[in-house]
């Protein structure tokens, strides 16, 4: 009961404010990450393995292979984000 409780706060609340709901991506986006809260999740982890992607390509230069970094990004399973930019900047080091 409480989820429904609290969803219906935000409904509320982002119904209030139109303008903001606009700014953050349409009307029915907040709908959409009540309903699937995984997908702004794995959308925020895309846009974290890009950036990693884009300052290993600047800072390896014409060294960079794509496949390699998708082997680093992978090899060890589930990660947290911070272990997984530590483990990109290790990779980074060796390709430098």
């Amino acid at each position: 009961m409480v989820p429904y409780i609290t969803s219906l706060r935000f409904r509320r609340k982002a119904g209030t404010s139109r303008s903001s709901t606009w700014q953050l991506g349409g009307a029915d986006a907040w709908r959409r990450y009540i309903a699937w809260p995984a997908q702004a999740l794995s959308y925020k982890m895309k846009q974290k393995i890009l950036e990693l992607r884009a300052r290993a390509q600047k800072e390896v230069g014409a060294k960079f292979d794509l496949r390699a970094f998708r082997d680093a990004v992978l090899d060890s399973g589930p990660l947290p984000l911070d272990v997984l930019e530590g483990k990109i900047d290790g990779w980074i080091k060796e390709r430098k």
